[in-house]
């Protein structure tokens, strides 16, 4: 099913410690059970000072290497409404993304069965095929300029026709180049 979509002003509205709302990377949770739980004191700091709101630079601060995306995984409810180019938050650019890039270490790349690519069709754990070649595309889902949705088709299956279709020009080996994860089976020498 596709996700739900909610505006900014639907997340405002949960600012409370038992129903509590954030944005992350342009995507919504509900992290009321980790705020009441306590388990994470700093994390929780963060995202309770940033209830309602987006929260992606509190929490970059506090965990600069993404470790809790692991963690708000089972707490995502939703994608955040694409905003207008006019309204659109600084910080998605194409050059931020080539920042992020430049800083990941590239796995090392094996063969990939079309069965292990399908396992991995969610907006927290995205990969897709595009000719042949399989990348882990989940880091690049907020700065996908067509938004969440639009990514979210070509996830966890050959995304070669869609790609094609609307992004003939972009050169995606260089984009995606240290998400490579290795050729799909089926292609695989």
């Amino acid at each position: 099913p596709p996700p739900r979509v909610f505006s900014k002003s639907d997340v405002a509205a949960h600012t409370q410690p038992n129903d509590c709302w954030i944005i992350l990377e342009g995507l919504v949770y509900d992290v009321s059970s980790l705020i009441l739980s306590e388990q994470h004191p700093n994390l929780s700091r963060a995202v309770w000072s940033a209830a309602g709101t987006d929260a992606t630079q509190p929490l970059l601060h506090v965990d600069p290497t993404h470790t809790f995306r692991a963690l708000f995984s089972p707490l995502r409810i939703g994608v955040l409404a694409r905003p207008s180019s006019s309204t659109r938050r600084k910080g998605f650019s194409q050059l931020e993304w080539m920042r992020i890039q430049q800083a990941t270490q590239p796995p090392v790349p094996r063969s990939i069965p079309m069965s292990e690519v399908r396992a991995h069709a969610s907006v927290d754990d995205a990969w897709m095929v595009v000719h042949g070649k399989v990348y882990n595309v989940t880091a690049y889902i907020p700065f996908h300029p067509g938004g969440v949705e639009e990514i979210l088709r070509g996830v966890g299956k050959d995304g070669t026709s869609l790609f094609t279709r609307y992004h003939a020009w972009v050169n995606y080996a260089f984009m995606l180049e240290r998400f490579f994860l290795g050729p799909v089976v089926p292609y695989a020498q």
